[in-house]
């Protein structure tokens, strides 16, 4: 009986570790390493307000939704972020972040810190997200982002 027990856990544990892998969150898969890539340049990209990049990282449809439940669509976005002689990002931070991959989809989780400058003065802001990436024509494209304000 005890070991109709243990066979049976073992049966039962080893589909769920599978399983668990292929779907956690791992980065040391090659194709998870392409989208923290794209995540970095999308993060560098910010802080240059680099809107040429920022315009290859953004799919054309993409639906941005921020932390006050308004959105925006890729035009609004590179409006937002074109260079502007007033402010100044000095660095943009991506932290706790997560990746799983869904074949040529991938979702992103992470928090992100921001410091600029804006009319000479210091400023810093903060937002969790979940963006939405699919692989077209060999790259790595947002095609849906959600921010929200992180916990205190």
């Amino acid at each position: 009986m005890r070991k109709s027990i243990l066979l049976l856990l073992v049966v039962l544990a080893v589909p769920t570790w599978g399983f668990g892998q292929a779907a956690g969150y791992r980065s040391d898969t090659g194709v998870a390493k392409e989208v923290f890539a794209t995540i970095a340049k999308w993060g560098e990209a910010v802080r240059a307000r680099n809107t040429k990049t920022l315009d290859e990282i953004f799919e054309e449809n993409v639906v941005i939704t921020t932390y006050d439940g308004k959105t925006r669509g890729k035009l609004a976005e590179l409006e937002l972020l074109k260079p502007d002689p007033k402010i100044r990002t000095l660095s943009v931070k991506n932290e706790d972040i997560k990746v799983r991959i869904f074949g040529n989809a991938a979702v992103a989780t992470g928090e992100c810190r921001i410091n600029y400058v804006s009319s000479e003065k210091l400023m810093n802001t903060a937002f969790r997200y979940t963006a939405t990436f699919t692989k077209e024509e060999g790259r790595w494209q947002i095609v849906a982002l959600h921010t929200s304000r992180p916990s205190q």
